[in-house]
């Protein structure tokens, strides 16, 4: 038998030490966040959306990520937090806005 990883043996755990403490819809809710800790590694997310981050786009633009994220900055758009990654759904409408100043700059 092979090894279980530290997130499945969170997940046993979990499930076997949580699931009589909390009522029936927290351990659900939990996974569909996707934290790692709980979740069964061989459950596919549901209604995932890829991420992608600032640097991936500017890359495959030909542009500094520095560059890039300067542009961003300039913008101030009200969905992003000052300090906070610039990591977005694509097809989203952020993804919209950073590809909008993508394409306004190059």
């Amino acid at each position: 038998m092979a090894a279980k990883s530290t997130a499945q043996r969170t997940t046993i755990w979990a499930e076997e030490n949580l699931s009589h403490a909390v009522s029936g819809w927290v351990l659900p809710a939990i996974r569909r966040l996707g934290y790692t800790a709980v979740s069964k590694p061989s459950e596919p997310r549901k209604n995932y959306m890829p991420i992608t981050t600032a640097k991936e786009m500017a890359e495959e633009a030909g542009v500094k990520p520095r560059t890039f994220r300067k542009w961003l900055r300039a913008e101030k758009f009200g969905w992003h937090q000052r300090y906070t990654p610039w990591r977005v759904e694509v097809g989203s409408p952020e993804y919209g806005d950073m590809q909008r100043v993508l394409l306004n700059h190059t």
